[in-house]
Parts: structure tokens; C-alpha cells; sequence
């Protein structure tokens, strides 16, 4: 009699199983809550960021571009060539920098990593807890 109080049953045993489940399911929802918040607000302060600087650069370089252009036709090129080739220099400095802006997003991803691999983890615990818990 004292053997079948120390051996819990097949069904105690498979309900603290899913109660574990659900509090991991809660644990690893609650994670996913929390880094998708934080990916989306590092996304947010970057986007501002970059706006403020897109906007600025943009008002910097149209006042550069004419002092070059200036530049040229006060050095004897005609208006027209100044413009093309400062047009052109830019637009491959636009290009190259777009190269980089790509490159600098390769390893970046929304897939909550973190958490992927807390579920991975809990269902292996959860395997494992099944095989030794139920003999």
C-alpha cells in the first residue's frame, strides 16, 4: 500500500505535464510579447533617425550641389556640364550608399530568435519530462 502512494498515477502525472505545458506556453508567450517590443521600438527610434537625417541631408546637399555647380562655371565649364557632372557624382555616392544601407540589413531579422528557441527548448523538456516521469 505505502508503493502505490509513492508512485503517483499515469493521470496525475500527465495532468502537473499540462499544467507545466500551459504555464511554458504562458512564459514563452509573454517572451514573444516582450521581444517583438523591442525589436518594434529599435525599428521606430531607427526610422526616426533616419528620417531626421534623410531630411537634413537632403537640405545639405542641395545647397552643396549648387555651390559646386558654381564652383565649375566660375572655373570656365558651361552651366549645363557643371550640373551633369555633379549629378553624377552624386548619383553614384547615392548608389554606393545603398549598397551599404542592403548590406547593413543582412543578419537583421523580425523572427523572434529568442523565443523560437525558448519553445524549442521547453518542448524538449517537456519530451524529456515525459519519458522519465511516465514508466
Amino acid at each position: 500500500m505505502a508503493d502505490d502512494r509513492a508512485q503517483p498515477s499515469l493521470l496525475t502525472v500527465a495532468g502537473l505535464a499540462g499544467e507545466q505545458a500551459a504555464t511554458l506556453l504562458h512564459l514563452d508567450a509573454r517572451l514573444l510579447e516582450l521581444e517583438m517590443k523591442e525589436k518594434a521600438g529599435a525599428l521606430a527610434r531607427s526610422g526616426a533617425w533616419g528620417l531626421a537625417a534623410i531630411a537634413l541631408a537632403g537640405m545639405g546637399t542641395f545647397v552643396v550641389v549648387l555651390g559646386l555647380v558654381g564652383v565649375l562655371v566660375a572655373l570656365g565649364m558651361a552651366l549645363f556640364a557643371a550640373a551633369f557632372v555633379v549629378g553624377a557624382v552624386l548619383f553614384a555616392v547615392g548608389a554606393l550608399s545603398a549598397l551599404r544601407a542592403r548590406s547593413a540589413l543582412v543578419g537583421w531579422s523580425v523572427v523572434p530568435r529568442r523565443t523560437v528557441e525558448q519553445v524549442r527548448q521547453d518542448a524538449a523538456a517537456i519530451r524529456e519530462g515525459f519519458r522519465n516521469g511516465i514508466r
